[in-house]
This record gives C-alpha cells, structure tokens and sequence, in this order.
C-alpha cells in the first residue's frame, strides 16, 4: 500500500481503493499471514534451588555410592545409585575406556557436591579395578568387589532400568 500511495510505482493504474477491494475479497497475502504465524518464544520457568535442610546436611552430608554398567539394546550406561538418598544417575557411554568412566564419575560428583554431598565412598565391581579410576577419585575410597561378585544395591537398579526401558 505504501508504494502504491507514494507513486513510487509508475505506469499503472492500480489506486488505494483498487488494493482495499483486493484485500476485502481475497483477503491477505499468504505470506503476511505466514510471518504471522511464527511460535512466539515460551515463558520459562526459573526454578529455585531450595537450601538443603540444616538435618539432613548435618546427618547425610557424607555418602556412599555404587556404580555399574548395564545395557539396554546393546548400548552401554553407566549408573550410579546414592544408597543414603535413592539418588539414581544413568549416562549413555559410547566406551568403557577408563578416561570416559573418569568423566562420568566426575560429573555424578559434580552433582553431589552442587547440593551439599560429599562422595565418601564408590563401591564397583571388578572392571573398575584399575588404578586410574581410583586415583581419580580421591580422596573418595575405592571398593572394588571380587571376580564373580556384584554389587547388590546397583544391580538392583539396573533390573528396575532395564525393565522399564524394555516397556517403553
């Protein structure tokens, strides 16, 4: 409409009520209405952290972990359980190199050490035992089970995991 009340546009005979009549009997231009009809960004929710309760933190600041891989479909995760708190992580794992299992352990202590807990000790079974992953680790201490022994809190876990990831 600008362009046609500027006469910016020459040679024609295309007039102001010529584009108000166009627009009342077909409507808008697809396009306008297109540009229109982009999703507006979502309000986001800001979650608060609340602070740790002084009895629990006073009580359970210290912690045990067990930590095992187990497969769902053939791809490998590793999990850790908290046994004081029922804290559950699972992290995809492309290896089980010592380097990827060291990162993943650090970021599950990240996560207990952004809340207040501190890591006292990592319970495993014998394919941690290498002395990478130990050293890595401290000054958490490092229990490794026997050749044909399992850890029985994660292994537990893992039955539940796998039973739910197979009803999915």
């Amino acid at each position: 409409k600008f362009i046609i009340k500027e006469n910016l546009l020459t040679n024609t005979e295309v007039t102001l009520d010529n584009m108000h009549q166009a627009t009342h009997i077909f409507d808008q231009a697809k396009p306008l209405l297109q540009g229109e009809m982009i999703r507006l960004k979502p309000a986001t929710n800001k979650i608060e952290k609340i602070p740790l309760p002084l009895t629990i933190s006073t009580h359970h600041s210290l912690i045990s972990i067990s930590i095992d891989f187990f497969y769902v479909n053939g791809h490998a995760f590793l999990m850790s359980k908290s046994a004081k708190l029922n804290f559950v992580t699972a992290k995809y794992h492309k290896t089980r190199g010592m380097t990827a299992i060291i990162q993943t352990l650090n970021e599950v202590k990240q996560i207990y050490h952004s809340r207040g807990f501190w890591i006292e000790n990592i319970h495993g079974d014998n394919e941690f035992n290498k002395d990478g992953i130990e050293n890595s680790q401290l000054p958490s201490l490092f229990h490794i089970y026997g050749k044909d022994e399992h850890v029985g809190l994660i292994e537990r876990s893992n039955c539940t995991v796998k039973n739910k990831a197979r009803t999915m």
